[in-house]
C-alpha cells in the first residue's frame, strides 16, 4: 500500500495495513473494537534520525465509520506536548484519501 524505507523510518502497523494492495483494501480488516472512541493507532512512523513522527488514525464512530481519517506530523522530541500542537494535521473523509495524505507527508519529511 505504501513503500516505506525501514532504514529511515521505524514502522508501527498493528493491523498489517502495509501488506495489503491499495485497490483491494477492505476496511473490515481493521481491528476496530466497535467503540465510539477514536482509533488513533492505525499506523505510526518515526524517523530514526530526526524523531519526526507521522501518525495515521481514525477519529469517529467505529461502528458506523462516520468520522475522519487523520494524518498528524509531530516533533517526537517534544514527547506528549507535541500531540497537542502537531506540525501538520490533515483530515480526510475516506481511508484512501488518508493514505494519499500519508504519501504527501512522506515526500515532505523524508
Amino acid at each position: 500500500m505504501i513503500d516505506i524505507n525501514e532504514s529511515i523510518w521505524s514502522v508501527y502497523d498493528p493491523d498489517n495495513i502495509l501488506n495489503y494492495d491499495r485497490l483491494s483494501f477492505d476496511l473490515n480488516i481493521l481491528k476496530f473494537s466497535g467503540d465510539i472512541h477514536p482509533r488513533e493507532d492505525l499506523l505510526q512512523f518515526e524517523h530514526q534520525d530526526t524523531n519526526c513522527i507521522i501518525d495515521f488514525g481514525f477519529y469517529g464512530n467505529e461502528i458506523t465509520l462516520e468520522g475522519v481519517w487523520v494524518v498528524c506530523v509531530i516533533d517526537g522530541k517534544l514527547k506528549e506536548a507535541a500531540w497537542q500542537h502537531p506540525l501538520e494535521r490533515i483530515e480526510s473523509k475516506s481511508f484512501l484519501d488518508g493514505i494519499d495524505n500519508l504519501h504527501l507527508m512522506f515526500k515532505k519529511y523524508t
